[in-house]
């Protein structure tokens, strides 16, 4: 996610408030499903009569994660209240005219959250596999559990993948005037947080996208087109710490400016791709906004 130091349309404004709104409605459900799980299981386990003494122990960790459910979608509804009210309109009334009247400000960007896919990776990982031995414990293995064991193991890989990519190094990345006229040099500087001598090689690249959202019968799917990708800069590991440094970006002067419509969308980001040896890469996207030259100095 990045954050602006200037203000954000409305109409941005509004599809992040869907997207976050989707995002706390998916987890309400998915933890109510998961802790009603585990109180039909509880049950089952515990008025089992032969069942021995330790299987309550399976439930440990359902239970732990079914709090950190809980736990999680009490700080998405904080976060998500304290947000509504920043973006009151009698708040934003308060701000200073000049700071509400510039269109190209300064941007500051910050990468994704990497504990996310971690998170839900892990929740899926012990949720897989607590139901493959509770049927393990029961029926004994058999040929027809193999596939399921096997997906069980692929699971817990990707989970110590995505545990180690949160300790990869962080690329923060500042623009010097957002949003991005075409034809015009903007400087970006770009910082790095964290053990950057692990990276071998560190490319910048700009990069234009397409995205086209299409239904076939009863599904949606949305197809995707790299139209424009630019090599901003390579640096190669020389034995000490990359800190950072500062680039020049210019997007073409005939480059369509961004569009987001209901089926269709135009996306321009700077992507950082990071090269570590016999570990998870770097990779990270900072969505860019690109204008029509027509259009600055509009409010």
């Amino acid at each position: 996610m990045f954050g602006a130091k200037g203000g954000k349309s409305l109409s941005s404004r509004r599809a992040m408030n869907r997207g976050k709104g989707c995002g706390i409605g998916f987890l309400i459900g998915f933890f109510t499903l998961w802790n009603a799980f585990i109180v039909f299981a509880a049950w089952g386990l515990l008025t089992k009569e032969d069942a021995p003494p330790w299987t309550a122990l399976i439930l440990v960790p359902f239970v732990a994660v079914g709090i950190f459910g809980i736990v999680l979608i009490r700080r998405a509804l904080r976060a998500a209240r304290e947000e509504a009210s920043a973006d009151d309109p009698l708040r934003r009334e308060t701000a200073e005219p000049a700071a509400r009247s510039r269109v190209r400000a300064p941007l500051a960007c910050e990468p994704k959250s990497r504990i996310v896919p971690f998170v839900l990776a892990l929740v899926f990982c012990v949720f897989w596999n607590g139901i493959v031995t509770v049927f393990l414990t029961q029926e004994g293995f058999t040929c027809f559990m193999v596939p399921f064991a096997a997906v069980g193991l692929l699971l817990v890989v990707a989970v110590v993948y995505a545990a180690l990519a949160t300790m990869n190094p962080r690329v923060t990345l500042h623009v010097e005037r957002h949003p991005l006229l075409p034809g015009v040099e903007e400087e970006i500087r770009f910082e790095i947080q964290g053990s950057s001598h692990r990276i071998a090689t560190l490319e910048i690249l700009l990069e234009g996208e397409e995205r086209a959202t299409y239904r076939q019968g009863t599904n949606t799917h949305t197809a995707t087109n790299v139209f424009y990708s630019q090599s901003l800069t390579t640096l190669q590991q020389d034995g000490e710490m990359m800190h950072g440094g500062s680039l020049r970006l210019r997007v073409p002067e005939q480059a369509v400016p961004s569009f987001d419509g209901n089926n269709n969308k135009i996306v321009w980001h700077v992507r950082v791709h990071g090269d570590i040896k016999l570990w998870p890469d770097v990779n990270d996207k900072f969505e860019m906004r690109v204008m029509s030259p027509a259009s600055e100095g509009r409010s």
